[in-house]
């Protein structure tokens, strides 16, 4: 029995149900949820990765914890993340993580740290995003449950299939969308776009 945390739209969700006895996605955007659920996925929750009871996950529940590119939005506690993971996992059970530590897009993200320390907010404290070092997130995880198996931070070139500015506008409006409005989002791509070309 495998969950899939911060399932997003079920596309990895969908073709692990080929996989596995039984699957279970969650997420926290209703409109991810509704879409894994449109995909054909059979058991997705509405669920933050703080609080999985909420969402009727059990103790002890899952053989596998698996977590593609979602780890990284659950910043406000990752500690508490960690314990709901190990409190959901059978004795011996396995947690499968990948998502993108310190230094994947740091000159994107320092960019718009910076971008928005200019304009009197803090940087650091709005961001969305969680990048650790694997040291960080070794001790997280050792802090909150376990002996960690493996923690590395793999380097991953991405060929870009779109122009640079839209690569921006995908990642930037996560971080600008809660405190920036149309005309000052657009300074500020202009600005990370001239900081990492």
């Amino acid at each position: 029995k495998l969950l899939d945390l911060g399932c997003g739209d079920g596309v990895l969700t969908f073709a692990l149900q080929e996989q596995c006895a039984q699957v279970v996605g969650v997420d926290k955007s209703p409109a991810m949820v509704e879409a894994a659920r449109e995909r054909g996925c059979k058991d997705v929750r509405l669920a933050d990765g703080a609080a999985l009871q909420e969402a009727g996950i059990k103790p002890d529940e899952f053989d596998i914890v698996f977590s593609n590119d979602a780890l990284q939005w659950m910043k406000a506690d990752p500690g508490k993340v960690v314990r709901e993971i190990h409190q959901c996992l059978k004795p011996g059970g396995v947690l499968i993580a990948k998502f993108p530590a310190h230094h994947s897009i740091s000159a994107i993200h320092a960019a718009l740290i910076a971008a928005a320390n200019q304009r009197g907010y803090d940087g650091v404290a709005i961001s969305p995003w969680y990048y650790p070092t694997a040291e960080e997130y070794r001790a997280v995880l050792e802090d909150n449950w376990m002996h960690v198996h493996r923690a590395e931070i793999e380097p991953v070139v991405v060929q870009l299939s779109v122009t640079l500015r839209v690569f921006l506008e995908s990642i930037a409006y996560g971080y600008v969308a809660g405190w920036a409005d149309a005309a000052t989002q657009k300074e500020i791509l202009d600005e990370v776009e001239r900081a990492v070309e």
